[in-house]
């Protein structure tokens, strides 16, 4: 259910409650909005999806007794696609989004940097950055030849470059998909952290953008 991630409070630190079977906000609240675990595109059973969670942020910012939002964030990233959606609606929003985290990491920091104010959850634990992009896969070719099991891929005349950087890749040539794929990733991200942050980005820090 939706009430698992999305609460709404008053200015005298109530939660909204339902009369009569409806929520009723109050004037002058701030929605409180939770993105928790790995960040994926599309919601399933197991994990809130982007698709839902700004789904709600915008329900929230165009709620006319709704004065702001806090995006609660307690993630280690996940996968690019998820951060496109939270973007472009921090890019038509009409009232404040600030993040609130214990960890916003990654795909996460990325989405936090965009806000209008980052917020660690607490000075004990709390943790931002990993910018940056990687992927990983793991390789059964040994195993599934010891089992008497071999993959044949077979391509068109025409075809000669449909998935050249993962073949690559398999051939442990890892040029390909970096160039093709992860190098342009990491450096959208590292540009966007650096506008999105301005002068609060301490360039002098060693790696910061790494």
């Amino acid at each position: 259910p939706r009430a698992n991630i999305i609460t709404f409070i008053d200015e005298n630190g109530q939660k909204a409650k339902p009369e009569d079977g409806q929520l009723v906000i109050a004037e002058n609240s701030v929605a409180i909005i939770e993105n928790i675990g790995p960040m994926i595109k599309y919601g399933n059973y197991w994990c809130w999806g982007a698709d839902e969670i700004v789904a709600l942020l915008a329900q929230a910012d165009a709620h006319p007794n709704v004065i702001g939002t806090v995006l609660v964030q307690d993630t280690p990233g996940g996968g690019v696609n998820a951060i496109a959606p939270y973007i472009d609606f921090i890019k038509t929003k009409r009232k404040p989004l600030v993040t609130l985290a214990e960890m916003a990491a990654s795909a996460g920091y990325y989405v936090a940097s965009a806000c209008d104010a980052i917020i660690a959850e607490n000075n004990i634990s709390s943790m931002f950055g990993s910018i940056g992009t990687m992927m990983s896969y793991t390789d059964y070719q040994k195993w599934d030849e010891k089992n008497g099991i071999k993959e044949i891929e077979i391509y068109a005349d025409q075809s000669t470059h449909k998935n050249k950087a993962w073949r690559d890749l398999q051939e442990g040539n890892d040029k390909t998909i970096k160039e093709e794929l992860l190098n342009p990733l990491a450096q959208n991200f590292m540009d966007a952290v650096e506008k999105n942050r301005g002068s609060k980005l301490n360039k002098n820090v060693e790696g910061i953008l790494n």
